[in-house]
C-alpha cells in the first residue's frame, strides 16, 4: 500500500500487517477529543494514511460481517471522531478537511444470487448523501466488494480502484 505514496504514513492495524513483517505494531484508535482515555475513544480503525500531519485517508476492512449496522456502525464512529492519538507518545493527528473513508467487504461468502451487492450499491449512494450534510471531516466514502485474493495481489482492476481512491485523497496523481 505505501508504494508510490510520498510524504505519507500509513498505520496499519496488527491484524492488517503480515506475519513476516517485525516491528513493534500497535491498534489504531480514533478519538472524540484531544484527550487520550477510554471515555473519549470511538473506535480503531483498520488503516489510516497521514499526510502533512492530518488524517487523510481511513480504510475499513469487513471479511464477515457484512450487514448495513456493521457498516453504518464503523463509519458512524469514525465520522464522530476527530483525533487519532498514539500510543507511544501521546502524539495527535487531527482529521484533513475532506476525509476519504474507504470501506472494503468481502464477496467470498456471498450466495449465489445474493441481493448484497444490490444492497451496498444502495447503501454507499445513501452514505454518500448523508455525509454532505453531517458535521463531520469525512466527506468522501466508497464501498468496494471484492474477495481477498482481488485485494492480496496488488494488481488487478479492485487494487487499482483503491490506488486510484487513495492517490486522489492524499492529493497525488495515480500512477500507472
Amino acid at each position: 500500500m505505501n508504494a508510490g505514496l510520498k510524504d505519507c504514513e500509513v498505520l496499519r492495524d496488527p491484524a492488517c500487517i503480515p506475519e513476516w513483517e517485525s516491528g513493534e505494531h500497535h491498534k489504531v484508535p480514533l478519538y472524540c477529543s484531544t484527550k487520550r482515555s477510554r471515555a473519549s475513544k470511538f473506535c480503531d480503525v483498520d488503516i489510516l494514511m497521514l499526510k502533512d500531519e492530518e488524517i487523510k485517508v481511513i480504510i475499513e476492512i469487513e471479511e464477515s460481517d457484512t450487514s448495513p449496522i456493521r457498516i453504518c456502525g464503523k463509519l458512524l464512529s469514525s465520522a464522530l471522531s476527530l483525533y487519532h492519538i498514539t500510543s507511544s507518545n501521546d502524539e495527535r493527528f487531527g482529521m484533513g478537511n475532506s476525509v476519504m473513508f474507504i470501506q472494503i467487504v468481502d464477496t467470498s461468502r456471498l450466495a449465489k444470487g445474493s441481493s448484497k451487492k444490490e444492497q451496498w450499491k444502495n447503501l454507499e449512494g445513501s452514505i454518500k448523501e448523508l455525509l454532505q450534510s453531517m458535521k463531520t471531516p469525512i466527506k468522501r466514502y466508497r464501498l468496494i466488494g471484492g474477495t481477498t485474493s482481488e485485494f492480496d495481489s496488488g494488481e488487478g482492476k479492485k487494487c487499482e480502484e483503491l490506488r486510484g481512491l487513495v492517490m486522489e485523497a492524499i492529493g497525488q496523481k495515480p500512477t500507472h
